[in-house]
């Protein structure tokens, strides 16, 4: 059996956005927004990997290092599957949850800042294109 080089196995650098954060802090209390961002927390963790990195990144934006992310199909299918998850879980009553997400495929001799860079124009595109959706980074 051959063995994987860095460069077989991509990463997958995710940044997401949660629409409306500002709206919900406003309208329903800084404790709502709180209960979401931990509720978001949540969706991340049952939809990934132990071995993949996730962090909040800034007041309503979270990263999530996924490795040996074998295509951006497969990327971008796990994206949405998390967007989804969001948009069911049904916060509040009145009340749809969504995220927007930005994707980049790269490998570790990128640089995680470079691939952060990238995934945030995804994430810009998606929120100006198709907010609460996802959109994959093209060089």
């Amino acid at each position: 059996m051959e063995a994987l080089h860095k460069e077989d196995c991509p990463l997958a650098v995710y940044l997401f956005d949660l629409d409306n954060l500002k709206y919900i802090n406003d309208s329903f209390g800084h404790g709502e927004g709180d209960r979401m961002l931990m509720k978001f927390g949540e969706i991340i963790r049952s939809h990934t990997r132990g071995t993949d990195i996730l962090s909040r990144f800034g007041g309503d934006e979270f990263v999530i290092v996924m490795k040996q992310m074998r295509s951006e199909e497969m990327a971008l299918k796990k994206g949405e599957e998390i967007c989804r998850a969001v948009r069911e879980s049904g916060w509040r009553e009145g009340l749809v949850p969504a995220c927007s997400a930005g994707i980049v495929i790269g490998n570790e001799e990128d640089g995680l800042n470079e691939m952060v860079k990238r995934a945030d124009e995804a994430l810009y595109s998606a929120k100006t294109a198709n907010k609460g959706g996802c959109c994959l980074w093209k060089g």
